[in-house]
């Protein structure tokens, strides 16, 4: 789980596949590369139980990796966020 956070391994990942990359935008990391490729594209995700500060973070991550945030579960809905 480490790994997956270390800038190092993501620089490698990154440049391979934009090699005129600079990286003055930030490091490299997983959630560069979710925002870069749209990760979320095609998905729809609206939450239950989670508080404000939660859902507005969660809403926030979806929109960037390119996905849609629904604020009702819908027949359009392709995953939910539960909180605990």
């Amino acid at each position: 789980r480490a790994a997956a956070g270390d800038a190092a391994l993501w620089r490698r990942h990154c440049l391979d596949l934009w090699p005129e990359d600079d990286f003055a935008s930030g490091p490299p990391s997983p959630g560069r590369y979710g925002v870069r490729v749209n990760l979320l594209r095609g998905c729809t995700l609206c939450s239950t139980r989670l508080d404000r500060s939660r859902r507005d973070s969660a809403r926030a991550l979806v929109l960037s990796l390119g996905g849609e945030w629904d604020d009702s579960l819908t027949t359009g809905t392709t995953h939910l966020v539960c909180g605990a």
